[in-house]
């Protein structure tokens, strides 16, 4: 039986200049029991439907037409109706943890007052279902970690939290936007596990929206594909991957072939390795593992406690003086694994983007300093018009890419790359690895790769090292690693990797 029927849904963006059309004429059904999974490129309007669904949509956007039907009600004829079912009869993942969780409260005392404000519980069972749910979705120390604020937690570690925030109130449809983007192979696996695990015990009614095909092989069993708004293609999963009959979601499958203040806390534990110049080198573990830790003091914006890190021969670990740490910083750039916290909202991308070339090139004439930016939006696929937009109004892969021509703007001879990839669509995601390349053969660049997602690694870097829980398990070349592997973890990393094969099993 139908639980959510999306009739003509459309949404539209009134620009000063043009309308963007985010969604048209959707028409989506989704039963009970059942996961529907919602693909497609960067900007292609999956969010924009989910969101939609719930009425979240920012202005100057709107629902144009269409209606959403939730049961027997039509939930978009009163507003008062749509409040009363978020997070009571919908439950929402969305895809940036740091931008769903309050900085100014405890995980713990967040997920009480969801519980409370939708379910007749006792502070006290809310906070006993509250460390059962952590405890679900894989956080380790659950009893501890409840009374631990959002930034003591990992990008990976921050999206369990969201997806126990999801689940506490017991909803009938599930709305999960990216949930195992910033999440390793093996969470991954429990989480969507889990996800499989609810929908059925439970009779939820899912709608996972992914740009991962292997995700979609292994999870959903209907898929609807989506191209600049348009629903292009929907039907089972088996027959979507091997049998597409649109031309686009053809080439879609083809792309995926191709610290708490009273403890602390171990980030990084005797950790040693080099990088050779012009070498890609890939960091992979588990959430909390490490990665993110040893990008930063890379980058100088954590100091390590014991232990030196050199780059070109010179001890950065202590450089004082500012003149010498600038030259430094413009040698050595960062991609974040967050494009929403990394960019400032209140500027537009041109002057993002314009920050760090003045700052280590002041006399840049103005004309110079626009093609500039011109040419690094347009290398990250993104057009000139982008220039004079704010980062709310692009999709979470939009924003990445607005991150990473940032990064390249100064000319790097080492980019330290955290999950750049993560939140971009297959197709994206390859352009923007062959682009990553070009730049390395053409600039002799250096590349720190960090990522969960492995089949990305292996493309990418020509050495991969394992952590797990702040030490280095192994470091060994990238073919060599995944046909020959020497430590069990890494052993483990692979065999949980999401296939598109499991479909024919």
């Amino acid at each position: 039986m139908t639980f959510l029927k999306i009739n003509n849904l459309s949404v539209d963006y009134q620009m000063r200049k043009e309308t963007v059309y985010a969604a048209k004429n959707v028409n989506i059904e989704v039963k009970k029991g059942e996961i529907l999974g919602l693909v497609g490129e960067s900007g292609s309007g999956k969010s924009t439907v989910g969101n939609a669904i719930i009425n979240l949509i920012d202005e100057p956007g709107k629902v144009s037409s269409g209606s959403v039907i939730l049961g027997d009600l039509n939930i978009h004829e009163n507003s008062e109706s749509i409040v009363k079912y978020r997070g009571n009869k919908i439950g929402l993942i969305f895809q940036d943890p740091q931008t769903s969780l309050n900085p100014i409260l405890t995980v713990g005392e967040q997920l009480i007052e969801t519980i409370q404000t939708h379910l007749k519980l006792s502070k006290e069972e809310a906070k006993n279902k509250s460390i059962n749910l952590l405890k679900e979705v894989g956080i380790k120390d659950a009893e501890t970690r409840f009374d631990n604020y959002p930034h003591q937690f990992s990008g990976g570690m921050r999206q369990r939290v969201v997806i126990s925030l999801a689940l506490c109130c017991e909803p009938e449809l599930l709305i999960a936007d990216e949930p195992t983007t910033a999440l390793d192979v093996s969470i991954q696996s429990q989480i969507l596990e889990l996800i499989k695990k609810l929908t059925k015990e439970r009779n939820l009614a899912v709608i996972l929206i992914t740009h991962d095909m292997g995700v979609i092989a292994e999870t959903a069993d209907r898929v609807a594909v989506m191209k600049s708004g348009n629903l292009v293609e929907i039907g089972e999963t088996k027959k979507i991957l091997t049998k597409p009959q649109e031309n686009y979601t053809k080439s879609f499958d083809d792309n995926f072939f191709t610290e708490s203040s009273k403890n602390s806390v171990m980030a990084v534990n005797d950790v040693s390795f080099d990088i050779k110049e012009g070498e890609s080198f890939g960091l992979v573990g588990e959430s909390g593992s490490g990665k993110s830790t040893i990008a930063k003091m890379i980058v100088n914006l954590f100091k390590p406690t014991s232990g030196d890190i050199f780059f070109d021969n010179v001890c950065i670990t202590k450089i004082k003086q500012r003149s010498e740490l600038m030259k430094f910083r413009k040698q050595i750039q960062m991609i974040f694994q967050d494009p929403y916290s990394s960019l400032n909202g209140r500027l537009k991308v041109k002057d993002i983007i314009a920050e760090p070339i003045t700052l280590h090139n002041p006399s840049i004439s103005t004309l110079d300093l626009n093609n500039y930016i011109y040419d690094l939006l347009e290398s990250v696929e993104l057009t000139q018009k982008s220039a004079d937009r704010y980062p709310h109004e692009f999709s979470g892969g939009q924003r990445q890419r607005i991150s990473i021509a940032r990064a390249l703007a100064t000319q790097p001879r080492l980019l330290v790359c955290d999950e750049p990839t993560s939140a971009l669509d297959v197709s994206i995601q390859a352009q923007i690895l062959n682009l990553l390349k070009d730049l390395q053969e053409q600039l002799n660049l250096t590349i720190l790769f960090i990522s969960h997602d492995l089949p990305v690694v292996r493309q990418m870097c020509d050495r991969i090292g394992v952590l797990k829980d702040g030490k280095l398990c192994e470091v060994s070349k990238t073919e060599d690693l995944f046909l020959k592997p020497t430590h069990e973890y890494t052993k483990e990393l692979l065999r949980l990797m999401p296939k598109i094969e499991s479909i024919f099993n």
